[in-house]
């Protein structure tokens, strides 16, 4: 839950010191210094201080969540509320103490003018928090740009010159026997795999199936490695194939487990990717997520911090990305009796 900062603390109190000031400089000129008015007026804005404050809390630290279409219909209750119990409190206080305040038809002073105080200060909150949000989101797309920056640079490192690398392939697979075509099949799924690093250099989103067909040629081009010692299982929802996502969203995690998990084992190692669609119930709405799962039977971890601050670029660029395009960001499990679970959800994206 968001906390009231100091800021906004040093703004309130100085915004009601001042109005203070103001409307006791106009009472001392309106009775020419003749009328001990300090009493009453210094219970006076303590009441309308103290009584503004749960509002406040309701509305920007409570409510911040809700729509802000909601929050401000919501003043249209809170403001009549407010006056009617800064009026009630000001006049006990004051019978209390006695001490004189306005009555007749003078008091629709004591109306107006903590309704004007109330819609004075809420408006000057809600543009702070505007402007607070505004700021922030320019730093979230500052930082996803260089996320993408970051990634392009990435694929552009690998690239070298695509075209070159094509030909070189070409050259490469034509060079060789006929009798060795599983080493020809490695070399074009290579070249698959610059080809798709290419293609997410420069574009946004890709879908579901585009990514896993390049994550399946990934992990055969890693079967050829480990050959035997690497099992691998691949399981995508039907009906979701289209969805859109990020590019090389999964590779990176899937790369750490088979450098962290899989290269080390000595016996048969597995890593299975789940890929489906759920929902999950979010301020009495049903939101669709699709949900990616990626598992692996290395040795356990118990602690994790290694994996959260991880400084590899690729794992640490995907931690990035999911939170400045999602909000969400990478989840670590133990499982038993041994392995290691990495998931994250994301909003159905058509």
């Amino acid at each position: 839950m968001p906390k009231i900062k100091f800021v906004q603390i040093a703004f309130f109190v100085s915004y009601n010191l001042f109005l203070m000031f103001i409307y006791g400089v106009c009472l001392y000129i309106n009775t020419q210094g003749k009328d001990n008015f300090l009493p009453r007026l210094t219970i006076d804005y303590l009441a309308k201080a103290i009584l503004i404050l749960p509002f406040y809390w309701l509305i920007f630290v409570r409510l911040r969540q809700r729509s802000i279409r909601k929050r401000l219909l919501l003043h249209f209750i809170i403001c009549p509320m407010y006056v009617r119990i800064w009026l009630f409190s000001y006049h006990f206080v004051c019978d209390m103490f006695k001490i004189g305040y306005m009555t007749g038809i003078a008091q629709v002073w004591d109306v107006y003018i903590p309704f004007l105080i109330y819609i004075s200060q809420f408006s000057i909150f809600h543009i702070y928090e505007y402007y607070e949000n505004y700021q922030n989101q320019l730093i979230k797309e500052s930082d996803l740009a260089k996320a993408k920056l970051n990634s392009e640079l990435i694929a552009l490192k690998a690239q070298i010159n695509p075209h070159f690398l094509y030909n070189i392939f070409n050259t490469i697979n034509a060079s060789i026997p006929i009798e060795q075509e599983n080493t020809r099949e490695l070399i074009a799924k290579l070249s698959d795999l610059f080809r798709y690093q290419l293609r997410f250099s420069q574009e946004d989103w890709v879908t579901i199936r585009e990514e896993v067909d390049f994550l399946q040629k990934y992990l055969e081009l890693e079967q050829a490695r480990f050959s035997e010692r690497l099992e691998i299982f691949i399981d995508v929802e039907k009906g979701i194939e289209n969805t859109l996502i990020p590019p090389l969203i999964l590779q990176p995690i899937v790369e750490n487990a088979v450098k962290h998990a899989i290269a080390p084992l000595i016996s048969k190692g597995k890593i299975e990717i789940l890929i489906y669609k759920k929902e999950i119930l979010k301020n009495q709405k049903n939101i669709q997520k699709i949900h990616f799962s990626i598992k692996d039977t290395g040795k356990k971890l118990e602690n994790f911090d290694n994996l959260y601050n991880n400084k590899g670029i690729g794992l640490k660029n995907t931690r990035l990305r999911l939170e400045k395009l999602y909000n969400e960001t990478l989840h670590f499990e133990a499982l038993n009796p041994q392995g290691l679970e990495v998931w994250f959800s994301l909003v159905v994206r058509d």
